[in-house]
């Protein structure tokens, strides 16, 4: 889940307005890297350094977590990486996927076969399903993410799309640059190609998410921000003409002409989604965000420590950490804030 979503979340859960006012914060939502196991080589991951180091939550882990969950308040579940959370074994997920709450999995089918078995078998218990592509075709696929089982990603993803049941959204994730923005036509083709007609309606989106860094080079670049925007409208309308419903989002990145501009903006972002979320890493500790998973200074607790120690910690972190953000005082709560929260056209905003 990102930012903008749980910006929305927000504004559906008006109790925790009152509760950060008065510092008594607690996780709405939770994401869980059950495993650092990776198949993929992708530059732009943020956990690329502690890939590969075999961490792995075990059962018990797991089932501690769901417990801290539940006494935490935490409604839903994102598993996610980390490394491919269908990598790790099947009975890390069953306490998540018996829990009752929201699940919802970020993956790029890059995994072994027990893995999309489980996904496939257990499909009606999440919300959503998101799946990372972030290529343009085989080649590009390849070359971005050191993996070379393209087709075999593309028939699991049919698989996927077979097996869907009306509660649950399969969603297709393009983490987007300049290069894949100059294919997008390319990106039409191969998934029209790979996609049968019949099965192109059970893809509820095509999230495009734009991506600050070049990805050959990891270099701060910008520019092609504007020409997303500008550009957006009629690309809409020929994955459209295919059967695809495209969405990103565009406002915002419209507004976004400077680096001081677009560093700023997204510090602002970053305080919001991180003030309902905690993330659980598969070295077995909490952690205040996503972004710094498995560093020291951002460790909130191990799993299954006393509920009110989590809960003591992860609110000490985040009033240091982001006392200046206006959320934190409903006064500042404008509506032109709630009027650019809700512009997101999120497809996860009913996730409760």
């Amino acid at each position: 889940m990102n930012p903008f979503q749980r910006q929305i979340k927000l504004l559906s859960q008006p109790r925790l307005f009152e509760s950060m006012c008065n510092q008594e914060m607690q996780p709405l939502t939770a994401d869980v890297h059950p495993t650092l196991l990776c198949a993929s080589e992708c530059k732009n991951c943020v956990c690329a350094p502690y890939l590969g180091k075999g961490a792995t939550l075990t059962p018990d882990d797991m089932e501690k977590a769901v417990e801290d969950f539940k006494a935490l308040g935490v409604q839903a579940i994102t598993i996610t990486g980390g490394g491919e959370p269908l990598m790790a074994a099947p009975a890390l997920l069953y306490p998540m996927l018996n829990s009752g709450m929201s699940l919802g999995m970020n993956t790029s089918l890059s995994c072994g076969q027990l893995g999309i078995e489980t996904l496939l078998k257990n499909i009606d218990r999440f919300t959503w399903v998101r799946v990372s592509f972030d290529a343009f075709d085989e080649w590009s696929y390849r070359r971005r993410r050191a993996y070379h089982k393209f087709d075999k990603v593309m028939e699991r993803l049919r698989l996927l799309l077979e097996v869907r049941k009306p509660k649950t959204t399969i969603g297709l994730g393009v983490l987007i640059d300049q290069e894949i923005l100059d294919n997008l036509g390319t990106l039409l083709n191969t998934l029209a190609d790979e996609i049968p007609s019949v099965l192109r309606g059970r893809i509820g989106y095509i999230l495009l998410r734009p991506y600050i860094r070049h990805f050959s080079t990891d270099s701060i670049d910008y520019s092609y921000i504007n020409q997303l925007a500008t550009e957006f409208p009629t690309w809409v309308k020929a994955f459209g003409a295919e059967g695809f419903a495209l969405i990103a989002h565009t406002e915002k990145f419209e507004e976004i002409s400077t680096i001081e501009n677009q560093q700023k903006k997204r510090e602002s972002l970053y305080c919001y989604g991180s003030a309902v979320n905690l993330v659980l890493g598969a070295d077995g500790f909490y952690y205040r965000c996503c972004e710094r998973a498995y560093q020291l200074d951002s460790r909130v607790a191990h799993v299954g420590a006393l509920p009110e120690r989590i809960i003591q910690k992860y609110r000490d972190w985040l009033y240091c950490s982001i006392v200046d953000c206006p959320l934190y005082c409903k006064h500042h709560i404008t509506n032109e804030f709630i009027q650019t929260v809700l512009s997101y056209d999120s497809p996860h905003k009913d996730f409760f």
